[in-house]
């Protein structure tokens, strides 16, 4: 299995190949590695992990701003709302980008 597949296993959305966003050649592998039988029908939690490297690397407020994109494009809709919940409490989220996540709740 090769990233683009794990990828399309996992459902993320092409966006975060588009935007730059998938996580790193190593975590994907190791990701891949741990695989088991079954995992292909949670695959929000693979989702939730990359959401979770990202952040974890105290991501800029544009590189915030695809993630919160990118929580409005996933297909668990709760998932995604609790992401930018989280983007909310980071530091560097700015106004913009508060004004932002408020628009994706509202639609």
């Amino acid at each position: 299995m090769n990233t683009d597949d794990y990828l399309e296993l996992m459902r993320f959305p092409e966006e975060w190949k588009e935007w730059g966003l998938v996580p790193d050649e190593e975590y994907i592998s190791d990701h891949i590695f741990h695989l088991k039988p079954g995992m292909e029908h949670t695959p929000e939690h693979a989702r939730h992990e990359a959401f979770h490297y990202w952040l974890a690397r105290e991501p800029s407020t544009e590189r915030l701003e695809k993630l919160a994109r990118l929580s409005a494009l996933d297909p668990d809709a709760e998932m995604g709302e609790s992401i930018r919940a989280e983007i909310l409490k980071l530091p560097n989220c700015d106004d913009a980008l508060r004004e932002l996540i408020a628009e994706m709740s509202e639609s």
